[in-house]
């Protein structure tokens, strides 16, 4: 969630190369039949993480603290704070204090740090691994209770913007989406044209190693892993597609589909196996991507397909290019469900009534055509039926 964290950008050079986007897709006709089971109240969720049971979902918090919330009553308890992570920045401060800290301005989140993916170990439901979008990658074990037993950091990456996380055997597969700006930074790249710094890493629990995988991503954002156990998908946010990439011959393969109506932000796959999803040989890339986003804007795309036309919009003074980009945001509810074994858009669900889930940027399925989903935008989280 990533997605216009900022509404800002830096300027690109005339060279650039363009964002390869077809034609803006039309607005559809009318909203899906959504029933709104329940509405979360929660500090601008991000990655919607539920556990196995579906009793409940973690979630980072505008205020860097990561919650847990229960799906029936809603109830919401606080895993850990900003101070678990940076302990030496909160000294003598009160939990009020930091919050309100942490809340006063986006500036503070240098300090206050973002907790955006978050991932169950694949073996053990009490160990969760986290990204922290300011410092990287955690690892989460929890007693029996719910109480924390540790916090372990893996992975240290400063001064660049980290985002999702997925886990296949002993390795974690992460994405950057940009090497050395940061999310709070007024000069994040969110339009990077010129010079995409996006990325796709791996690390190896075992040997305590990463490694870079792909590099010049536009707008890297979530990964998750197919069926098959064979490839890793990854939304490419501002070029509205999904990239794979093959595990077994360690190389890009192509996409899995391209020009989204959408720009992507996180993506899930829900496979056919429920209980085991990670099971080696259970399925034949038969899952469905869940891809939340915004739809796509005409002034937008044609920035992004025309470099020297964003070079012009960005030269002029940021008091009037700001609220003009910030006006090209749909805040329009869109889930898309593709078929992993056609690479096509099996159901589109749409609201832009404003009464769904608004700027989705993650959904997590549940049972009986259920959702819940998540923004980065919003203090809530939305659970939802689809009808038609």
């Amino acid at each position: 969630m990533k997605l216009f964290v900022l509404f800002l950008f830096v300027a690109v050079a005339f060279a650039a190369e363009p964002i390869p986007l077809g034609p803006t897709p039309a607005v559809p006709a009318e909203n899906s039949n959504i029933e709104v089971l329940q509405v979360y109240s929660v500090s601008n969720p991000e990655e919607v993480a539920v556990d196995p049971s579906e009793t409940f979902f973690i979630t980072g918090g505008a205020d860097g603290y990561l919650y847990k919330v229960y799906l029936d009553t809603g109830d919401t308890e606080e895993i850990l704070s900003p101070r678990d992570f940076f302990e030496d920045s909160f000294t003598g401060m009160t939990d009020e204090e930091v919050k309100t800290f942490c809340t006063d301005a986006l500036s503070n989140e240098n300090t206050c740090g973002r907790i955006l993916g978050i991932r169950y170990d694949q073996w053990n439901p009490y160990k969760i691994y986290l990204v922290n979008a300011y410092s990287g990658i955690y690892e989460l074990k929890l007693k029996w209770n719910g109480k924390v037993k540790y916090l372990k950091h893996l992975v240290s990456i400063f001064g660049g913007l980290v985002n999702d996380l997925v886990q296949v055997d002993h390795e974690l597969y992460y994405t950057v989406t940009h090497d050395f700006k940061q999310r709070s930074q007024l000069s994040i790249v969110v339009l990077d044209s010129s010079a995409p710094r996006g990325s796709l890493n791996v690390y190896n629990m075992r040997t305590k190693r990463t490694c870079t995988l792909v590099r010049d991503i536009f707008f890297s954002n979530g990964v998750t892993l197919s069926s098959d156990k064979r490839y890793l998908y990854v939304s490419e946010t501002m070029a509205a597609r999904i990239r794979k990439y093959d595990l077994q011959e360690r190389a890009e393969a192509g996409f899995l589909i391209e020009d989204l109506p959408i720009y992507t932000d996180n993506i899930y796959l829900k496979t056919t196996n429920k209980y085991n999803p990670w099971c080696r040989r259970c399925n034949n890339n038969d899952g469905t991507l869940i891809v939340p986003g915004y739809w796509r804007n005409a002034d937008l795309d044609n920035l992004l397909r025309n470099p020297s036309d964003l070079y012009d919009f960005l030269e002029q003074d940021p008091s009037v290019y700001v609220p003009l980009f910030v006006s090209y945001i749909n805040s329009w509810s869109v889930l898309l469900q593709v078929d992993e074994a056609t690479g096509t858009i099996a159901k589109q669900t749409f609201d832009n009534s404003g009464s769904a889930f608004l700027y989705a940027s993650s959904c997590h399925p549940l049972a009986n055509d259920e959702f819940i989903c998540g923004s980065v935008f919003v203090p809530f989280a939305t659970r939802f039926r689809l009808l038609d």
